[in-house]
Protein backbone atom coordinates (compact mmCIF):
# COMPACT_ATOMS: atom_id res chain seq x y z
CA UNK A 1 0.00 0.00 0.00
CA UNK A 2 2.77 2.35 0.86
CA UNK A 3 4.41 1.69 -2.54
CA UNK A 4 1.14 2.33 -4.40
CA UNK A 5 0.78 5.64 -2.63
CA UNK A 6 4.25 6.68 -3.69
CA UNK A 7 3.57 5.73 -7.29
CA UNK A 8 0.33 7.66 -7.27
CA UNK A 9 2.08 10.66 -5.87
CA UNK A 10 4.71 10.45 -8.58
CA UNK A 11 2.06 10.23 -11.30
CA UNK A 12 0.38 13.31 -9.91
CA UNK A 13 3.64 15.17 -10.02
CA UNK A 14 4.23 14.21 -13.68
CA UNK A 15 0.74 15.36 -14.58
CA UNK A 16 1.24 18.67 -12.84
CA UNK A 17 4.60 19.19 -14.53
CA UNK A 18 3.09 18.42 -17.92
CA UNK A 19 0.33 20.95 -17.39
CA UNK A 20 2.78 23.58 -16.30
CA UNK A 21 5.09 22.97 -19.29
CA UNK A 22 2.40 23.29 -21.97
CA UNK A 23 1.70 27.01 -21.45
CA UNK A 24 5.47 27.76 -21.41
CA UNK A 25 5.92 26.16 -24.84
CA UNK A 26 2.99 28.13 -26.24
CA UNK A 27 4.31 31.38 -24.79
CA UNK A 28 7.77 30.64 -26.12
CA UNK A 29 6.43 30.15 -29.66
CA UNK A 30 4.45 33.37 -29.51
CA UNK A 31 7.48 35.29 -28.25
CA UNK A 32 9.58 33.94 -31.11
CA UNK A 33 6.95 35.07 -33.62
CA UNK A 34 6.82 38.55 -32.20
CA UNK A 35 10.61 38.68 -32.16
CA UNK A 36 10.77 37.83 -35.86
CA UNK A 37 8.21 40.53 -36.66
CA UNK A 38 10.13 43.01 -34.51
CA UNK A 39 13.32 42.18 -36.40
CA UNK A 40 11.60 42.63 -39.75
CA UNK A 41 10.24 45.98 -38.65
CA UNK A 42 13.68 46.99 -37.42
CA UNK A 43 15.14 46.08 -40.79
CA UNK A 44 12.46 48.07 -42.57
CA UNK A 45 13.02 50.95 -40.18
CA UNK A 46 16.74 50.82 -40.95
CA UNK A 47 16.08 50.83 -44.69
CA UNK A 48 13.68 53.73 -44.33
CA UNK A 49 16.25 55.56 -42.22
CA UNK A 50 18.86 55.06 -44.94
CA UNK A 51 16.46 56.38 -47.55
CA UNK A 52 15.61 59.32 -45.35
CA UNK A 53 19.30 60.11 -44.95
CA UNK A 54 19.89 59.91 -48.71
CA UNK A 55 16.88 62.14 -49.36
CA UNK A 56 18.18 64.60 -46.76
CA UNK A 57 21.57 64.74 -48.50
CA UNK A 58 19.91 65.33 -51.89
CA UNK A 59 17.72 68.03 -50.39
CA UNK A 60 20.84 69.69 -48.99
CA UNK A 61 22.56 69.49 -52.40
CA UNK A 62 19.59 71.02 -54.19
CA UNK A 63 19.32 73.66 -51.46
CA UNK A 64 22.96 74.62 -52.07
CA UNK A 65 22.37 74.76 -55.83
CA UNK A 66 19.26 76.83 -55.31
CA UNK A 67 21.21 79.25 -53.09
CA UNK A 68 24.01 79.54 -55.70
CA UNK A 69 21.48 80.20 -58.44
CA UNK A 70 19.76 82.78 -56.26
CA UNK A 71 23.10 84.55 -55.63
CA UNK A 72 23.84 84.70 -59.37
CA UNK A 73 20.38 86.03 -60.12
CA UNK A 74 20.84 88.65 -57.39
CA UNK A 75 24.20 89.76 -58.86
CA UNK A 76 22.82 90.05 -62.37
CA UNK A 77 19.71 91.76 -61.03
CA UNK A 78 21.86 94.38 -59.26
CA UNK A 79 23.82 95.09 -62.46
CA UNK A 80 20.61 95.38 -64.45
CA UNK A 81 19.24 97.90 -61.94
CA UNK A 82 22.50 99.88 -62.07
CA UNK A 83 22.55 100.10 -65.86
CA UNK A 84 18.85 100.98 -65.91
CA UNK A 85 19.45 103.82 -63.42
CA UNK A 86 22.35 105.19 -65.50
CA UNK A 87 20.34 104.97 -68.71
CA UNK A 88 17.50 106.85 -67.04
CA UNK A 89 19.88 109.57 -65.78
CA UNK A 90 21.38 110.13 -69.24
CA UNK A 91 17.92 110.15 -70.82
CA UNK A 92 16.84 112.85 -68.35
CA UNK A 93 19.96 114.92 -69.09
CA UNK A 94 19.36 114.58 -72.82
CA UNK A 95 15.81 115.84 -72.32
CA UNK A 96 17.05 118.80 -70.26
CA UNK A 97 19.61 119.83 -72.89
CA UNK A 98 17.04 119.34 -75.62
CA UNK A 99 14.65 121.69 -73.81
CA UNK A 100 17.39 124.32 -73.36
CA UNK A 101 18.31 124.15 -77.03
CA UNK A 102 14.66 124.63 -77.93
CA UNK A 103 14.40 127.64 -75.59
CA UNK A 104 17.46 129.26 -77.15
CA UNK A 105 16.20 128.60 -80.65
CA UNK A 106 12.81 130.05 -79.78
CA UNK A 107 14.34 133.22 -78.32
CA UNK A 108 16.72 133.63 -81.25
CA UNK A 109 13.81 133.24 -83.64
CA UNK A 110 11.85 135.78 -81.59
CA UNK A 111 14.55 138.40 -81.91
CA UNK A 112 14.80 137.67 -85.62
CA UNK A 113 11.06 138.28 -85.95
CA UNK A 114 11.30 141.49 -83.95
CA UNK A 115 14.12 142.71 -86.16
CA UNK A 116 12.04 142.08 -89.27
CA UNK A 117 9.15 143.99 -87.70
CA UNK A 118 11.30 147.12 -87.57
CA UNK A 119 11.72 147.11 -91.32
CA UNK A 120 9.95 150.11 -92.92
CA UNK A 121 8.96 151.44 -89.46
CA UNK A 122 9.66 155.17 -89.54
CA UNK A 123 12.39 154.50 -92.08
CA UNK A 124 14.48 152.33 -89.71
CA UNK A 125 15.07 148.70 -90.59
CA UNK A 126 17.62 145.88 -90.41
CA UNK A 127 19.20 143.85 -93.18
CA UNK A 128 20.75 140.38 -92.78
CA UNK A 129 19.84 140.44 -89.10
CA UNK A 130 21.04 137.39 -87.15
CA UNK A 131 20.96 136.53 -83.45
CA UNK A 132 21.95 133.49 -81.39
CA UNK A 133 22.77 132.43 -77.84
CA UNK A 134 26.02 130.64 -77.03
CA UNK A 135 26.47 129.76 -73.37
CA UNK A 136 26.60 133.15 -71.58
CA UNK A 137 26.61 135.26 -74.77
CA UNK A 138 23.87 136.80 -76.87
CA UNK A 139 25.37 137.46 -80.32
CA UNK A 140 23.72 139.81 -82.78
CA UNK A 141 24.85 140.98 -86.23
CA UNK A 142 23.47 142.70 -89.31
CA UNK A 143 23.13 146.04 -91.04
CA UNK A 144 21.07 148.84 -89.52
CA UNK A 145 19.48 151.47 -91.74
CA UNK A 146 18.66 154.26 -89.30
CA UNK A 147 16.30 157.17 -89.63
CA UNK A 148 17.50 160.25 -87.79
CA UNK A 149 16.92 160.12 -84.01
CA UNK A 150 14.72 157.06 -84.39
CA UNK A 151 14.74 154.63 -81.43
CA UNK A 152 13.53 151.52 -83.24
CA UNK A 153 16.95 150.01 -83.98
CA UNK A 154 16.72 147.81 -80.87
CA UNK A 155 19.61 145.36 -80.49
CA UNK A 156 18.74 143.88 -77.11
CA UNK A 157 15.89 143.77 -74.57
CA UNK A 158 16.51 142.78 -70.97
CA UNK A 159 14.27 142.37 -67.94
CA UNK A 160 16.30 142.20 -64.73
CA UNK A 161 15.00 141.26 -61.29
CA UNK A 162 18.01 142.77 -59.51
CA UNK A 163 20.99 145.03 -60.14
CA UNK A 164 23.46 143.31 -62.49
CA UNK A 165 26.40 144.01 -64.77
CA UNK A 166 26.46 143.13 -68.45
CA UNK A 167 29.31 143.68 -70.90
CA UNK A 168 29.09 144.46 -74.60
CA UNK A 169 31.92 144.01 -77.08
CA UNK A 170 32.35 143.92 -80.84
CA UNK A 171 32.46 146.25 -83.80
CA UNK A 172 30.21 148.86 -85.47
CA UNK A 173 31.28 150.14 -88.88
CA UNK A 174 29.51 153.11 -90.47
CA UNK A 175 28.96 152.99 -94.21
CA UNK A 176 27.18 156.33 -94.08
CA UNK A 177 26.48 158.80 -91.30
CA UNK A 178 27.02 158.29 -87.59
CA UNK A 179 25.18 156.80 -84.58
CA UNK A 180 25.81 155.96 -80.93
CA UNK A 181 25.01 153.02 -78.69
CA UNK A 182 22.32 153.90 -76.13
CA UNK A 183 20.79 152.29 -73.03
CA UNK A 184 17.07 152.96 -72.53
CA UNK A 185 16.11 152.29 -68.88
CA UNK A 186 13.14 153.06 -66.61
CA UNK A 187 14.97 156.15 -65.33
CA UNK A 188 15.85 157.50 -68.77
CA UNK A 189 18.29 157.33 -71.67
CA UNK A 190 22.05 156.90 -71.35
CA UNK A 191 24.70 157.00 -74.06
CA UNK A 192 26.86 153.90 -73.65
CA UNK A 193 29.35 154.72 -76.39
CA UNK A 194 29.35 157.79 -78.68
CA UNK A 195 29.68 157.32 -82.42
CA UNK A 196 33.06 159.08 -82.53
CA UNK A 197 34.49 156.72 -79.91
CA UNK A 198 33.17 153.72 -81.82
CA UNK A 199 34.86 154.94 -85.01
CA UNK A 200 38.15 155.59 -83.21
CA UNK A 201 38.32 152.31 -81.34
CA UNK A 202 37.11 149.93 -84.02
CA UNK A 203 36.64 146.90 -81.77
CA UNK A 204 35.45 147.92 -78.31
CA UNK A 205 34.34 146.51 -74.96
CA UNK A 206 32.12 148.20 -72.39
CA UNK A 207 30.62 147.12 -69.04
CA UNK A 208 27.12 148.39 -68.24
CA UNK A 209 25.48 148.59 -64.82
CA UNK A 210 21.79 147.74 -64.94
CA UNK A 211 19.29 148.34 -62.17
CA UNK A 212 16.20 146.23 -61.65
CA UNK A 213 13.68 146.72 -64.46
CA UNK A 214 13.20 146.67 -68.22
CA UNK A 215 16.06 147.85 -70.46
CA UNK A 216 16.80 148.27 -74.18
CA UNK A 217 20.10 148.75 -75.95
CA UNK A 218 19.71 150.55 -79.27
CA UNK A 219 21.57 152.29 -82.08
CA UNK A 220 20.49 155.92 -82.46
CA UNK A 221 21.80 158.97 -84.26
CA UNK A 222 21.68 160.72 -87.58
CA UNK A 223 20.50 159.10 -90.73
CA UNK A 224 23.08 156.37 -91.32
CA UNK A 225 23.88 152.83 -92.38
CA UNK A 226 25.85 150.81 -89.81
CA UNK A 227 27.15 147.23 -89.98
CA UNK A 228 27.39 145.69 -86.51
CA UNK A 229 28.67 142.52 -84.91
CA UNK A 230 28.11 142.56 -81.12
CA UNK A 231 28.21 140.23 -78.14
CA UNK A 232 26.29 140.88 -74.91
CA UNK A 233 27.75 138.82 -72.07
CA UNK A 234 26.18 137.78 -68.77
CA UNK A 235 26.15 134.46 -66.92
CA UNK A 236 22.34 134.63 -66.81
CA UNK A 237 21.81 136.05 -70.29
CA UNK A 238 19.25 133.41 -71.30
CA UNK A 239 17.17 134.28 -68.23
CA UNK A 240 17.42 138.04 -68.78
CA UNK A 241 16.31 138.24 -72.40
CA UNK A 242 12.87 139.77 -72.60
CA UNK A 243 10.17 138.77 -75.03
CA UNK A 244 8.26 142.04 -74.57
Amino acid sequence: MKRKGVIAACLCCFVLLGCAAAPDQKSSGTAIGYGDQAERYENQAGQSGDKAEKSGEKAKQYGSKAEQSSDKIGQHGDKTDLYSDKAEQYAEKADQYGEKVKQYEDKAALYGDQARQYENRNGTYFEAFHSEIKKDRYIVSGIANLAEDDENAILLKLNTGKNIKISVNGTIEYRKGNAALYLISPDGETCILPGEAIQEKGAFEKTIDLEEGFHQIILKGEHCVAEFNLEFVSKDIHMLLSED
